[in-house]
């Protein structure tokens, strides 16, 4: 009898601490991040993990980061997922892939958290998962109707994509798009972008755009400027081709389209690398985003006693890659991308 007492009052004291974790704003003060920092994403998702921190330390929000590492398997995944229903942590920034949000999807957890995804995977959205990737349909039309590929010293579009389903499936929106005429180039590896040549045109440059390369993004574009050493090009893509290993080269200095302000770079860098004594090497601005909604929705949601998920609808944000509108119904985001030129 005293057995079945003492269970009752421990379910009945998990129940009030999981309604206070729901109904408290201020019960949020840990923030996962769940990211493949072994393995072979490794790469990508350490400089996703660069970008949350650049954001952590220009907001210094009064949270928690808690880093879990998936590696390379769901069995690893499994792992970080039951430790963060143990620590009953309501906000993660993670994971990428579809996979692993297919297997969020049928984790059982004390209480839902939110996760903000850097996936494209639009029909995985939920009430608590808001997946901020683009895809490639979004990303070409952001391109299409942003007014920057109207300037009329462009004297021809280039889609350079990866053979991969990604990259066959920007090409195929670049086609179906009918404001502008894509020349489209998917390469095999990012060597093959030195053989690809432009036409010299005087006052016109040929604007190329890199989708689907990940980390690869800086060699393709590299490897096209030294196959083209005479003509002018500029870039647009996923990584900010200002920080190139060509160094003095006006031409590559022209803003990608998920960009910051040069005095902002600099500035953001320097705190970086005085909290971890080095610098930034890779960084994804897609992290930064994400990480940057997370921790201003915190602050307002603690500064103003309001639910978190009423913050997220009602708030529109201005971000690296443009401006958000969050729906905390169905996890859809709608964005207008900007150029910075």
């Amino acid at each position: 009898m005293r057995h079945r007492s003492l269970i009752k009052l421990v379910l009945f004291f998990f129940c009030l601490f999981s309604y206070q974790a729901i109904a408290n704003p201020r019960m949020m003060e840990k923030v996962a991040v769940l990211l493949p920092l072994s393995g072979k994403n490794a790469k990508m998702g350490q400089a996703v993990l660069n970008g949350i921190k650049l954001s952590y330390f220009k907001f210094k929000p009064s949270t928690v980061l808690k880093i879990y590492d998936t590696g390379s398997d769901l069995e690893k995944l499994d792992q970080c997922l039951k430790a963060i229903r143990l620590d009953m942590i309501q906000i993660v920034i993670g994971p990428i892939f579809k996979e692993d949000i297919e297997a969020i999807r049928e984790f059982s957890f004390f209480v839902q958290p939110y996760f903000f995804t850097l996936s494209n995977q639009e029909e995985l959205s939920s009430s608590h998962i808001f997946n901020f990737g683009l895809t490639p349909r979004q990303q070409i039309n952001s391109f299409a109707t942003s007014g920057y590929l109207s300037d009329d010293h462009i004297s021809s579009i280039n889609l350079l994509a990866p053979k991969s389903e990604f990259g066959y499936a920007c090409a195929q929106a670049a086609t179906k798009q009918d404001l502008f005429s894509f020349q489209v180039h998917n390469l095999e590896n990012a060597q093959e972008a030195q053989r690809i040549k432009f036409n010299e045109h005087s006052n016109q440059y040929s604007l190329v755009i890199v989708m689907g390369w990940d980390l690869e993004s800086v060699p393709v574009a590299a490897y096209l400027k030294m196959a083209n050493p005479n003509v002018k090009l500029t870039f647009l893509g996923d990584y900010d081709f200002q920080n190139l290993q060509i160094k003095d080269d006006p031409v590559l200095k022209r803003a990608p389209h998920i960009s910051f302000d040069n005095r902002l770079v600099q500035q953001f860098t320097k705190n970086y690398q005085k909290n971890y004594n080095e610098p930034p090497h890779l960084l994804s601005f897609y992290g930064f985003d994400v990480a940057s909604v997370v921790f201003l929705t915190l602050k307002k949601s603690n500064d103003e006693g309001k639910e978190f998920s009423d913050v997220l609808s009602q708030t529109r944000y201005q971000a690296t890659s443009g401006t958000l509108e969050i729906n905390p119904e169905n996890g859809k985001i709608e964005r207008v991308l900007q150029i910075v030129a």
